[in-house]
Formats: structure tokens, C-alpha cells, sequence
């Protein structure tokens, strides 16, 4: 079964209303993942930036961070994944991407030979230089 790693912005996306089209694209591939057609993994990483994101950023209440985070979460198809080896991280970070946080999402993908849905046209650029899967919804 294939399998998509989210980027942070695509969970954010999805989240929230910040962006309607990004919203609108992502939507399908977690609808997807919940009839189990695909895997969707979210990495501890991006659930880590999520959270800041949606605090700091949004000023929305943890509390409620916490309900949508168990609701995606809680969705078939969704998965949590905290493996990456950080030694792998560095062979990427930073000579290869500059984010700290899309050379673990990298690592992870590459890993578990996963594809990776991002909105950051950078870092989808970066990724397909590499011969990594990488897809913009």
C-alpha cells in the first residue's frame, strides 16, 4: 500500500481555513487514507511543529489543539511514526536542506520509501533534485 508523509503545512492546511485551495487539495488524501486506499504518516516531528504552529501562530487553545490533533489521529489510514535515525538526519541537514525540520521529514520518507505531500515548492524542488518521491496536492 503506498504510503504519503505530510508536511507540516499540509496538516496545517487541512486544519485550519488559512488557505481554502490548500485545504481543498489535501482534503482527498486524507478522505483517501480514511477508506484505508493509502497510508497518510505523520512523523512526531510535524505533529511537534503542528502544535507550535496552531499555539503560537492561530492562538488556538491546547485543548482543542489536542482534539483535532486525536481526531486526524484516531483517523484509519493516519499513522504516527517517531523512527528516524538522526544520524541519517545530518547526512541530510544542513548541506542538503537548509529546514532542519524537511531534512527529518526527508529521512523518514526515504526510510519508509514514502512519498511526501508538501505545499513548500522550496522543498519539493530539493526533494525531487534527490530522486525523492515528492508531490504537491
Amino acid at each position: 500500500m503506498k504510503s504519503y508523509f505530510l508536511d507540516t503545512n499540509c496538516l496545517i492546511s487541512y486544519l485550519t481555513d488559512r488557505n481554502v485551495d490548500q485545504q481543498e487539495r489535501i482534503t482527498p488524501f486524507i478522505e483517501c487514507a480514511a477508506v484505508q486506499s493509502h497510508n497518510i504518516i505523520i512523523i512526531q516531528h510535524i505533529v511537534t511543529e503542528c502544535v507550535y504552529v496552531l499555539s503560537s501562530v492561530y492562538h488556538i487553545q491546547k485543548i482543542h489543539i489536542a482534539h483535532m490533533l486525536n481526531a486526524i489521529i484516531q483517523t484509519p489510514g493516519m499513522f504516527v511514526d517517531s523512527y528516524f535515525s538522526i544520524l541519517d538526519v545530518l547526512g541530510f541537514w544542513p548541506s542538503t536542506f537548509r529546514d532542519y525540520g524537511d531534512a527529518v521529514l526527508a529521512t523518514a520518507a526515504q526510510l519508509r520509501k514514502g512519498v511526501i505531500l508538501t505545499f513548500d515548492e522550496r522543498f519539493y524542488r530539493e526533494c525531487t533534485e534527490l530522486k525523492l518521491p515528492a508531490t504537491v496536492p
